[in-house]
């Protein structure tokens, strides 16, 4: 067992759901990983607080009036269903998220907070008592005696006896609070009742404001990302002659490629059935952007359609997107791939696939993480680089979750810059793992706002160049990132970089129009093979369309 199922298994093994042989094996690797041992002390912690806690009354009609409160508000959007696959996986997937970022468990909306609260203690109010077995010894001894009393807390009163009346069969259930089983929110709200309503805390109603803000925001980036990926955008853009014609043929020969269930096999071109997710996600946003003279459009939706239902296919229970055993660096690019189709998928059919969408969000927030705690691997640079593009196509995209992706955004970036040297930035002397993580942090901002935002890692424009210049440094990704930096610089340096682009694409293109360079790959690019670099082609050659200025 590794640490990735030891953490998925952990809240099922103390709660006795699994099998005495897996839980067997689950305490052996426990006992045998610090990690795991702590990730394990902290859920039994965590339970534990759960089964002691006793749920505070709640008023039958809460739900509806806080609805009809926030909907008046603007704050639609913050009610949406997730409909996730598990309820109780999805709820453990928050709780731990929320335990593992904070040091006391932040409530976002506390409103919709205490309904969470009082279904899980509902839920677990005949189960309490110790954990099995010697899981009782992981986490410290909760006291017996209840905690100390909110301050300023309002006076309840027993409200009168109404039996509430059951909501239309035909409703909406967006008043369900963020996955909360039914039948344990009926049964609470109907036996218990609290009055008068407490008002929203100043703190809560700031963080509702600036959400409001950014799902203005998102709306209007999403109508212009939609425009742009749908080849609708009229504002001067538009690709060359020799760029149309090679992205064409690059566009045919992938589809020729396509399976009848819609997958690539990258074995078949150089590459390894590892990578298959990953190639056939980077195939389908190389596919589903409109507009490619020479190829119609309705076989192009016709592909990308099937193609996204082979990708939901190959989700695993634990929410990873091509899993690899052993392979983390690969397993990580796939899930990074395929989430990033899926939030521009997310821009062109507006709330499709969007509970898979935020729970692929949580789980790359999860892989990324993990990444970061173990002992680095062959490919983990690219793998990482397409994690940082695909949480910045979430936080454009305006994906609905429970991470706030502005600032896992930030440290994405923040990663890459953390290990620049600024003092050789401008002699353009960067070792070069300096320079690719200068080139990644460069194109996290601008792939979907156009927006380069420079900072004290910003490269100059000659130095961004040498990726065309220099062999060690032609990795398709990373000229891709080289790409959608200075295609949102503009000016000068863009139209000389452009035409040295097209030269070096043109030398790569082979006469049946897939890419093949000659020059090494690490684990994700040799993982990938020719399918690989040509899906990349075809991407960096549409940023000057796929991207508004």
């Amino acid at each position: 067992m590794n640490c990735t199922e030891c953490v998925d298994l952990a809240v099922h093994v103390l709660l006795g759901q699994e099998a005495t042989e897996i839980a067997a094996r689950w305490h052996e690797h426990r006992k045998s990983c610090s990690a795991c041992g702590a990730e394990a002390a902290r859920v039994a912690e965590l339970l534990k607080r759960v089964r002691s806690y006793d749920a505070p009354p709640t008023r039958a009609t809460f739900r509806t009036e806080l609805r009809e409160r926030l909907t008046g508000l603007g704050y639609d959007d913050l009610l949406r269903e997730a409909r996730p696959r598990d309820r109780v996986a999805a709820r453990w997937a928050w709780v731990r998220h929320r335990v593992r970022t904070s040091t006391a468990v932040k409530l976002a909306l506390a409103a919709a907070a205490v309904v969470v609260v009082s279904a899980v203690a509902w839920q677990a109010r005949d189960e309490r008592g110790t954990l099995p077995g010697e899981l009782v010894g992981l986490a410290p001894a909760q006291p017996e005696s209840p905690s100390a009393p909110i301050e300023n807390a309002p006076a309840t009163t027993p409200a009168p006896a109404v039996e509430p009346s059951p909501p239309p069969r035909g409703a909406s259930r967006a008043d369900v609070a963020f996955g909360a089983p039914d039948e344990v929110q009926d049964k609470t709200l109907a036996e218990t009742a609290i009055d008068p309503t407490p008002p929203l805390p100043p703190d809560v109603l700031e963080r509702l404001e600036l959400a409001t803000e950014r799902l203005n925001r998102f709306a209007t980036a999403r109508h212009l990302l939609r425009k742009r990926l749908r080849g609708e955008a009229d504002d001067g853009a538009g690709l060359s002659p020799a760029a149309e014609t090679a992205m064409r043929d690059a566009t045919r020969w992938l589809l020729d490629q396509q399976f009848e269930d819609g997958s690539f096999d990258p074995a078949r071109f150089e590459g390894q059935p590892e990578a298959r997710v990953g190639v056939t996600a980077l195939a389908m946003l190389a596919l589903q952007r409109g507009g490619v003279r020479g190829v119609p459009t309705g076989l192009l939706a016709q592909r990308v359609t099937r193609g996204m239902d082979w990708l939901r296919s190959t989700r695993d229970d634990a929410g990873t997107l091509g899993m690899v055993k052993g392979a983390d660096a690969v397993t990580l690019f796939n899930h990074a791939a395929a989430t990033m189709a899926f939030a521009e998928r997310y821009v062109l059919s507006g709330r499709v696939d969007e509970a898979l969408l935020s729970d692929a969000v949580l789980r790359l927030d999860d892989l990324n993480r993990q990444r970061q705690g173990r002992e680095a691997q062959d490919g983990d640079v690219v793998a990482a680089r397409f994690a940082a593009l695909a949480l910045e196509a979430a936080r454009s995209a305006g994906v609905p979750t429970v991470l706030n992706l502005d600032r896992v955004v930030a440290q994405a970036r923040a990663e890459f810059e953390g290990s620049i040297d600024t003092s050789l930035i401008a002699s353009g002397s960067l070792p070069v793992p300096q320079f690719q993580a200068a080139v990644t942090a460069g194109a996290i901002d601008p792939y979907y706002t156009a927006a380069p935002v420079l900072r004290a890692t910003t490269l100059p424009v000659p130095t961004v160049m040498q990726v065309l210049e220099r062999p060690e440094l032609r990795e398709p990704s990373l000229l891709f990132c080289a790409t959608i930096d200075l295609h949102a610089r503009g000016g000068a340096g863009w139209a000389t970089f452009e035409a040295k682009l097209l030269d070096e694409l043109a030398q790569t293109q082979q006469r049946n129009g897939s890419f093949r360079a000659e020059y090494a790959f690490d684990a994700v690019g040799r993982a990938g093979g020719v399918l690989y670099e040509t899906a990349l082609g075809v991407l960096t050659l549409g940023v000057p369309v796929r991207v508004a200025k």
